[in-house]
């Protein structure tokens, strides 16, 4: 405690402010740790993806954004938007968790699994 004033304000305000930062990341980390790994599943018919089951000969288009909002904490993440229907869409966040080349092999699978109808 023989910090200067200057200091101990610094220290307070560099404090809330990390609260702000890493207390979400360290939600979506626990969230990460007890959630179940599989991001999309599919059949013959249907795609799942967070307990929907979409229809194969439905789904429209792929893409991939760099930047989806994920729930109330605010972080945005990498994710895979499957677009079905007339409106409907799907986000499927990668929570930054898989490398480019992963990425690109979800990418190149979905894509084949879409257009071989």
């Amino acid at each position: 405690m023989d910090a200067s004033l200057f200091r101990k304000v610094i220290s307070v305000i560099a404090g809330i402010a990390g609260i702000g930062f890493f207390g979400r990341l360290f939600i979506l980390m626990t969230i990460l740790m007890v959630k179940k790994p599989v991001l999309v599943g599919y059949d013959e018919n249907h795609l799942f993806v967070k307990g929907h089951s979409i229809k194969r000969k439905n789904i429209t288009k792929l893409e991939q954004v760099s930047s989806a909002p994920v729930g109330m904490l605010g972080i945005k993440t990498p994710a895979f938007v499957i677009n079905y229907g007339s409106a409907g869409k799907v986000v499927i966040p990668t929570y930054h968790i898989l490398s480019g080349k992963e990425e690109a092999e979800i990418r190149k699978r979905l894509n084949k699994y879409i257009n071989e109808r």
